[in-house]
């Protein structure tokens, strides 16, 4: 079977399993994101109509509508795969290749058989429950429970700490084995060799060494003692003698530098709202929960799961 029909039926079938996840305030919440997020992406499909259709498998159509609803059923990452106009005409292959898979067991009589039939009724039973869930939840948690700017504000002032930023660097190194080889390619960008190529062609670290030497930016605490001196104490552009270290032998290029400081509030509000939106429906959802059991009517006919009594 071709590579691309694999993957297909792989993600379509998962995408029906996701659906037994547990539901939570959040499950909710990101599912709408995910709603939204899948909108952009087939509102690029050649901007159809959602009635239109795509092709006709055996005399039966499926429409952008019909793409739609299939895309719903999978998460952010494995809509990820099928982005751009490739992705969608994989995303129609594996649609096409289940719709014959369907129609040709209809013709088999498999959709008459008792024990199928019976499968479908639990499926629908269960795919009815969790979608009244999901919708008692957001009409009675995430429609009613929000984060304002001062309560927002209020937090930014109470925890100025969680805010603030140490001093950081951004540098490059290349990693040798001994002093010699060290002072010969510090001799070499001295010269005009380009540091980058360098570290690809001769650090020892080979995972940095690929991008060119680049340790990204980090904060003191981050690196070994010896290195991180001559890091912080370098200015921007300023390349290094050779730094003596257990690994061996380093020349570092300080590329960025950044003072300590705190975070504006603008910079951080919509994390902060995010983080006390999340914590209100987690609390509302808790007490919401205990009287909602706490009001109905059980009549518990079974000990299972209860503690013994001897």
């Amino acid at each position: 079977m071709n590579k691309w029909l694999v993957t297909i039926l792989v993600v379509l079938f998962l995408g029906g399993c996701a659906a037994k996840a547990r539901i939570s305030p959040e499950s909710v919440s990101q599912k709408e994101a995910e709603t939204t997020e899948e909108a952009e992406q087939t509102s690029s499909v050649g901007e159809l109509k959602v009635d239109e259709v795509l092709v006709v498998v055996n005399g039966e159509e499926i429409s952008l509508n019909d793409y739609n609803e299939k895309l719903k059923g999978l998460s952010n990452y494995e809509r990820a795969r099928y982005r751009g106009e490739e992705g969608h005409q994989d995303f129609l292959k594996g649609i096409i290749l289940q719709r014959i898979m369907v129609q040709k067991a209809k013709e088999l009589g498999l959709d008459k058989d008792e024990e199928v039939q019976q499968r479908i009724t639990n499926l629908v039973h269960e795919i009815t429950e969790r979608v009244l869930m999901e919708s008692l939840i957001k009409q009675e948690i995430l429609d009613k429970v929000a984060v304002t700017d001062k309560e927002a504000k209020e937090y930014y002032k109470e925890n100025k700490e969680e805010f603030e930023e140490k001093e950081k660097v951004q540098a490059r190194h290349i990693l040798l084995a001994t002093e010699e080889e060290a002072i010969e390619v510090r001799k070499q960008l001295d010269e005009g060799a380009d540091f980058a190529e360098l570290a690809i062609e001769k650090s020892t670290d080979k995972h940095t060494g690929a991008k060119g030497g680049d340790l990204g930016l980090f904060e003191r605490g981050r690196m070994i003692a010896e290195f991180e001196e001559v890091c912080f104490a370098l200015e921007i552009g300023e390349i290094s003698g050779p730094v003596k270290t257990q690994f061996g032998y380093h020349i570092i290029k300080l590329e960025d530098k950044k003072e300590a400081g705190k975070k504006e509030f603008y910079e951080v509000s919509d994390g902060i709202k995010k983080k006390l939106l999340s914590g209100k429906q987690q609390e509302v959802h808790t007490k919401w929960l205990t009287k909602l059991e706490d009001d109905a009517d059980i009549d518990m006919k079974t000990t299972f799961g209860a503690e013994s009594e001897e």
